[in-house]
């Protein structure tokens, strides 16, 4: 019986999407036949298992798969390659999903503030991974209606105090933090900027009659 040379089985993936939110992981084979091979011994199918409840994919020649999930944890991913006289490999490796933080609120120390005197002290509330880490990231953007989400953030604080506005009206304050996995959140409030009273003062035209 003639013998054949076997494929060999190999892929990679990005983990900069491997956050819960948005996770988008890009499997890509770069799988390569056996030495001394001949045209008749091209790889055939690529069968993928995600590593979700042991679910794989059906057998088909696509070399890149996109996959998103829908928990966090360890995903056992694994990729058997058939070339066309039937020899097949496998490989394996796994990719940790992560859990995003999850900002819950951002409070202002007087949401309604007069123009004249306004200071508003921003604190976010959030709830952390505990695999999260050092290294978070805070960038805060305090008046989105007049100046928009640019790329460069007003501050990089945790916690910014003394933002003082302008301009009456309402402004939307947004917050995007990043956790140490590089997992993040967005979120959003609105502060009020009153104008000042006005006071007025006008001269009376009744003559003032002084005693003798």
């Amino acid at each position: 019986f003639p013998s054949h040379d076997i494929p060999k089985a190999k892929f990679t993936f990005d983990t900069s999407k491997s956050c819960l939110k948005g996770n988008a992981i890009n499997l890509n084979a770069s799988t390569s036949t056996g030495a001394g091979s001949t045209s008749s011994s091209t790889i055939s199918s690529y069968v993928w298992d995600y590593g979700v409840n042991g679910a794989a994919s059906a057998a088909s020649t696509s070399t890149n798969v996109k996959v998103n999930y829908s928990s966090t944890g360890t995903k056992n991913i694994q990729l058997v390659v058939i070339d066309a006289n039937g020899c097949k490999d496998t490989s394996k490796m796994t990719v940790n999903i992560k859990a995003n933080p999850s900002l819950n609120s951002i409070s202002a120390n007087t949401a309604s503030q007069c123009l004249s005197t306004n200071k508003f002290n921003f604190t976010p509330s959030i709830n952390w991974v505990t695999s999260g880490g050092s290294g978070a990231t805070y960038k805060w953007w305090f008046d989105h209606a007049t100046n928009g989400y640019g790329t460069t953030p007003n501050s990089l604080l945790s916690s910014p105090t003394n933002i003082t506005y302008s301009s009456t009206g309402s402004k939307t304050v947004k917050l995007i933090f990043k956790d140490g996995n590089g997992c993040q959140d967005t979120g959003t409030t609105t502060v009020t900027v009153n104008s000042n009273p006005v006071v007025t003062i006008s001269n009376s035209s009744s003559a003032i009659v002084t005693g003798k």
